[in-house]
């Protein structure tokens, strides 16, 4: 009874594994794949499911002599009729997986020894752990690089996966989490997160290596729980690496269209246009006031509030149009809220403005100004803006 208890709380777990030409790694891939599945048969059920792009070398025809020589196989195998690229492979192995295995996780995988089968455990390992998306990380601690890996190579890795990262999540939290963008060994919980991908190859923005960019971007966007564990990427053993230089032009390619089309960047982009107007009025007013005055903290505090009132106005009619501040009651009283929210801006102009002048001396006035807003003033009029004066609040 009770082992009848423990085998209906196990879950299946399908490694996705796209092939092309790996004829040299793929029958010892599988039987490392199913001898660590031994070792985590208490909790999981493990399925191979291998997608092969049309191989010239035999590939499909070693994955199906494995088949046949167990059954019922834990190995499944699709034949693509031409190769049309691992993100597309992808898509193909994760539509088979959720639907007729009935997958409850599924990870991605490399078909040439690159990715150790020792991970899958420590994959598993944290999906038991509650996490939905577990990403194993070269750049992770205790992480590494193949061994003789050419120092451009580790180079041209770790700069284009921070550029890609950059580009696709600054300044959010995800930006902090994610350390190898790049990486094409993760674990994804079906519920709630790969059975909400888009799985039709014809809708990605590339079916190549860019595909990881955007299912990491998604699967993120939907909430995952995400936690990284170290990756110790090795060599391939057989065969020829798929990666060219074109890959990284892609990955980057991606990256951008994808934070174009996001709501938040459209909404940060009019912020930014809007704050560069309040600092013109804002220099304006700082030029004219400190020659009237000749006050240095009056002359700051005022036209910081100038600026405000400039940008309370265009933000409300633009930035935030869809949350717009409506009737003079609306209009009077978002300008109020404003006003209290950006309190801290003018306390950091006030105080940072005449402390650095003192420093570098009054001929760099206008030089600190912008070192104040741009890296100040703009972080923390951002954060105010979207958690205190527009943000959205279930009506009564």
């Amino acid at each position: 009874m009770i082992s009848m208890d423990k085998e209906k709380k196990k879950q299946t777990a399908a490694i996705i594994i796209p092939t092309y030409n790996e004829a040299g790694n793929i029958g010892a891939l599988l039987q490392e794949i199913r001898l660590v599945a031994a070792s985590v048969a208490d909790g999981w059920h493990i399925k191979i499911v291998v997608v092969d792009g049309n191989s010239s070398d035999g590939t499909a025809d070693i994955v199906q002599q494995m088949i046949a020589a167990r059954r019922p196989s834990d190995i499944h195998l699709i034949r693509e009729p031409n190769k049309s690229g691992i993100g597309a492979a992808y898509c193909l192995g994760f539509k088979y997986a959720i639907g007729a295995v009935a997958a409850d996780a599924l990870i991605e995988f490399d078909g040439d020894f690159q990715h150790s089968p020792d991970h899958i455990p420590l994959l598993l390992k944290r999906l038991d752990d509650g996490y939905d998306y577990v990403v194993a990380s070269r750049s992770a601690k205790n992480g590494s690089e193949p061994a003789g890996r050419p120092l451009f190579r580790k180079a041209l890795t770790s700069i284009g996966g921070f550029v890609a990262k950059t580009i696709l999540f600054f300044p959010s939290r995800s930006f902090l989490l994610v350390t190898d963008p790049t990486t094409g060994l993760k674990a994804t919980r079906v519920k709630g997160f790969a059975d909400r991908l888009d799985l039709d190859p014809a809708h990605l923005k590339s079916r190549t290596f860019g595909y990881k960019i955007e299912w990491l971007y998604r699967t993120l966007g939907f909430g995952a729980r995400y936690k990284e564990i170290p990756l110790n990427f090795e060599n391939r053993k057989a065969g020829t690496s798929k990666f060219s230089g074109s890959v990284i032009f892609d990955i980057l390619r991606v990256c951008v269209a994808l934070r174009m089309k996001d709501a938040l960047t459209h909404r940060f982009l009019k912020y930014a246009i809007v704050g560069l107007g309040g600092y013109v009025v804002n220099a304006i007013f700082l030029t004219l006031l400190h020659r009237i005055t000749g006050i240095e903290p009056l002359s700051w505090a005022l036209s910081a509030e100038a600026a405000i009132i400039s940008n309370y106005f265009f933000n409300n009619i633009w930035t935030f149009g869809d949350a717009r501040k409506r009737g003079s009651f609306g209009w009077i009283s978002g300008l109020a809220r404003f006003n209290m929210a950006s309190i801290g801006a003018v306390a950091i102009e006030g105080v940072f403005g005449p402390l650095f002048t003192a420093i570098v001396g009054g001929a760099y006035r206008q030089v600190v100004l912008i070192f104040v807003i741009v890296l100040l003033v703009v972080p923390y009029n951002w954060f105010m803006y979207n958690r205190f004066v527009w943000k959205d609040r279930p009506s009564a």
